[in-house]
């Protein structure tokens, strides 16, 4: 019997030992491995007994904010803490030697990274999208940091390697192989130009993944390979030739280059994998030199702007959907015949390449060509930016029409300024290359947020809105004077984070001058000398933010109107030689750009002038019988009978129902001196 009891104790024993020990509350470990955590979040502090935390232990908790790893721990496993969106701080142990894969991919919140001493291998994609870590130091003990470890950081500045890491060095906030024949990561910050080192000879997987801030890049003899999704993202890389030292371009190597719109590959150039042009949604011309033998199975997939493309007569197939939903594609300009073009295996899923006129034993496009482009509406008084190309062998210039009022175009290729003019402008910009010249039949549409839905300008998340205590929008105000305006409160929606800037009719207002901002809301209040200063009429406040996506970022604008009246009434005169105007109806004011604006109807009787209105063309206009001169409505150019302009530096507007007209060039056009007393604030016509 004892024997028997002896055995059934022992059965008990190895049974216990064999089954893992589990946390009563917050931790499961089996055998030292931390394998999932049940607790409730906030700053987690893992037990002494753990040796490695296991795979996606974890994964995707929205409570995490803080975490101590004890010593003793060695390896972080795959997927550990990836998607912790809410955790900002890790200590980790002397004793970690390994961080997996995806370990922190996409904790966009993780401000601090101090990777310990005798660490020794980060493996791929590590500390992805962690968007809010600035710095990086990577200690002498690594051995091994894999692809893309840090790439899509997107406030990444300082990513360095201590100068006596045996396996790695850092340039310029950019990873490179110890011998420096393989560039490993670039922080995603990097702004400008940038020219790779010679004597790198691969470009390393997502090497500069969602880099948005590099314009272009200069490629040295010594590269000879550009790995997977190596520049994937980069969407202010508008013009890009491949030299015909690289070899080759790996899968999805420029995928998703939104801003990429010319893309040359120069003869040498062996093979392009699949993918690696697919979704440039702004591709337009593209020109393959001599030596490419196939295209890549969905080369130029949804690049929707594709319409012109020259092809060598090396090529002999054309992979599976190289060219689907390439529907502007138009032109296709081959070097051999016909027989030639024939003889390409072309497979499935290519229907805008065979749809396209092809043009045989042909050099491409004439040096000269025109495009037309429709360009993104602007919105008055909302900053406006739009590029055609950024490139330093290519020039710009505004060669036939006008832009609206307050826009310009610089020498790269970039519209940009806060429009005051309201319209549809038609202009010539033309394009200098190294090839000839295109010329860019542009149309902009430069509209007032009063015509448009006001949801359509808001960017989701990031609007004006209403709220339960109140509108959220700046109210409209009718007042007798300036005296009785009141501050006005708007709550924005959208993280106070990424508030950047608030616009009012086009000036850039500064905080605790013009306005205040809450500190950790998003409750912005106009104050109420801000108010007088712009006076009566219908105002645009844009509201200024940062929207990410993913690794990206991009400057949104919301909108909203808001109209002031009486404003002044009492303290803006006007006389006409020397008798006051009596304003039986409504009253002057001062607007915006420190012009006195009067109502229509009353300055013109006043002037003995007929005042009238022709609402086909929306003009305000006067007359003496003789003369006339018509003021469009939100229009700086007036014009006259006598087939004349009148450049003004304001526009006629309507205020509530009624008219108002600049005086000064109502009176001067009539032959009227008109002068200013600032102490009375008369304005005085003679």
């Amino acid at each position: 019997m004892k024997k028997f009891f002896a055995l059934i104790l022992a059965l008990t024993l190895l049974l216990a030992l064999a089954v893992p020990a589990i946390a009563e509350d917050e931790f499961v470990i089996e055998n030292g491995v931390l394998t999932k955590y049940n607790g409730p979040g906030g700053n987690v502090v893992i037990p002494n007994d753990v040796t490695a935390i296991g795979e996606a232990a974890f994964k995707g908790s929205t409570t995490l904010t803080s975490l101590t790893i004890p010593e003793g721990v060695t390896e972080i496993r795959k997927d550990a803490f990836r998607f912790c969106r809410k955790l900002t701080k890790v200590s980790f142990p002397d004793s970690l030697t390994s961080i997996g894969e995806y370990c922190f991919d996409n904790c966009d919140k993780l401000t601090e990274l101090v990777l310990p001493e005798g660490i020794k291998s980060i493996e791929r994609c590590s500390f992805t999208y962690c968007n809010s870590l600035t710095e990086v130091f990577v200690p002498k003990s690594v051995n091994m940091i894999g692809n893309g470890a840090f790439s899509s950081c997107a406030t990444l500045q300082s990513l360095a390697v201590a100068e006596d890491n045996p396996n790695y060095k850092s340039v310029d906030n950019v990873i490179f192989s110890k011998s420096g024949d393989l560039l490993v990561c670039c922080a995603a910050t990097k702004a400008g130009s940038y020219s790779i080192p010679d004597g790198v000879a691969v470009i390393g997987d997502n090497a500069f993944s969602n880099c948005n801030k590099l314009v272009s890049f200069t490629f040295p003899p010594s590269v000879r390979s550009i790995r997977h999704n190596a520049f994937s993202n980069c969407d202010t890389l508008t013009s890009l030739t491949i030299p015909g030292t690289i070899k080759g371009v790996w899968d999805s190597g420029f995928f998703s280059c939104d801003g990429l719109r010319s893309l040359v590959v120069s003869s040498g150039v062996n093979d392009l994998g699949s993918n690696t042009f697919s979704n440039c949604v702004s591709l337009e011309r593209v020109i393959i030199q001599d030596g490419l033998t196939t295209l890549g199975g969905e080369l130029f997939l949804n690049c929707r702007e594709l319409k012109q493309i020259m092809l060598p007569v090396s090529v002999t197939q054309i992979a599976y959907q190289a060219f689907e939903n390439c529907e502007k594609l138009t032109d296709v300009y081959f070097s051999g015949s016909e027989a030639q073009w024939k003889s390409i295996k072309i497979i499935t899923g290519n229907d805008p390449l065979l749809n396209a006129t092809i043009h045989y034993n042909s050099a491409g496009p004439s040096a000269e060509t025109t495009v037309e482009e429709n360009l993104t509406d602007a919105v008055r008084y909302v900053p406006y930016r739009f590029s055609f190309k950024a490139n330093e062998s290519v020039s710009f210039a505004l060669t036939n029409g006008a832009l609206p009022a307050g826009l310009s175009l610089s020498a790269d290729g970039t519209i940009s300024g806060i429009p005051t003019e309201l319209g549809v402008f038609s202009f010539t910009v033309t394009e200098t290359h190294s090839d000839g010249k295109v010329q860019h039949q542009c149309i902009l549409s430069c509209i007032y947020q009063g015509a448009v839905d006001v949801e359509q300008q808001n960017v989701p998340g990031y609007g004006f809105v209403e709220t339960a205590a109140d509108n959220g929008r700046v109210d409209d105000q009718t007042v007798s004077s300036v005296e009785d305006l009141t501050d006005q409160t708007a709550h924005l929606e959208g993280p106070y984070s990424e508030f950047q800037a608030l616009y009012l009719d086009a000036q850039k207002l500064t905080r605790n001058v013009d306005y205040t901002a809450e500190e950790g809301s998003t409750v912005i209040t106009v104050l109420e000398d801000t108010l007088a200063r712009v006076g009566s009429g219908t105002h645009t406040l844009a509201a200024e933010f940062l929207k990410h996506n993913g690794g990206s970022s991009e400057t949104v604008y919301t909108v909203q109107n808001f109209t002031l009246s009486g404003i002044g009434g009492k303290n803006v005169n006007v006389t006409v030689k020397g008798t006051p105007i009596v304003w039986w109806d409504a009253e002057p004011y001062i607007d915006g750009n420190n012009r006195t604006m009067c109502p229509f109807r009353i300055i013109g009787e006043a002037l003995g002038l007929t005042a009238g209105w022709d609402g086909e063309t929306r003009e305000a206009y006067f007359t003496d019988g003789s003369r006339t001169i018509y003021f469009p409505i939100d229009g700086k150019t007036a014009r006259t009978s006598e087939g004349g302009a009148v450049q003004m530096d304001t526009a006629a507007v309507i205020v509530n129902g009624r008219t108002y007209a600049p005086v000064r060039y109502l009176a001067e056009y009539f032959g009227y001196a008109v002068g200013w007393d600032g102490a009375s604030r008369t304005v005085s016509l003679s």
